[in-house]
């Protein structure tokens, strides 16, 4: 019998009477989910513990719908370039064809460098799942192209998904090769 904007602030007064008295980050976010959004910094960083815990035991569209919430709450600009990268990775894991372009934007908005080299990866890896293996090799080239941008750990990474994508790619044969040559020897 509640009007949807009563529900909706109930909801967050559950949240927050939940918060004071300890519940689990998940039951939280489950009320948070339902309450409108309130620019409230405690509920978005509450709503991004809730998405971790779902993408670790493997509920990645959970984490979606999470982060998106989360996005509502109008993060200040440190925090959206991070939320972004996030939501990107688990729309990945979800294998929605949207996480590519997400992941562009999260680039995009990102000023830490190993940050935006290990966002490329996963854009490259995105690209690579929607069969676009050319784009994927753009990608993965651009964050290669600035070594000083990552460990060589995260390098090799970016190598080999590089290979695997331009491996469906004729034209790129040679450099195929090269990069093979080169993470052999690394």
């Amino acid at each position: 019998s509640m009007s949807p904007l009563a529900r909706g602030q109930a909801h967050r007064r559950a949240a927050e009477i939940l918060g004071e008295h300890g519940a689990p980050e998940e039951e939280i976010a489950a009320h948070l989910l339902m309450a409108p959004p309130d620019s409230d910094p405690a509920a978005l960083a509450l709503l991004r513990i809730a998405a971790r815990r779902a993408l670790a035991s493997g509920a990645a569209e959970t984490a979606v719908r999470i982060l998106e919430r989360a996005l509502a709450e109008h993060p200040t600009s440190e925090e959206y370039s991070g939320l972004l990268g996030e939501l990107g990775e688990a729309e990945l894991q979800a294998g929605l064809p949207k996480a590519a372009q997400r992941l562009r934007d999260a680039i995009e908005v990102t000023d830490e460098s190993p940050r935006r080299a290990r966002l490329a990866l996963s854009e490259g890896e995105a690209l690579y799942d929607q069969g676009r293996y050319r784009d994927s090799t753009e990608v993965l080239a651009e964050a290669l192209a600035h070594p000083d941008d990552c460990d060589d750990s995260l390098a090799d990474e970016l190598s080999a998904a590089y290979i695997a994508s331009a491996s469906f790619v004729p034209d790129l044969d040679e450099q195929v090769q090269e990069r093979r040559r080169e993470l052999v020897r690394s």
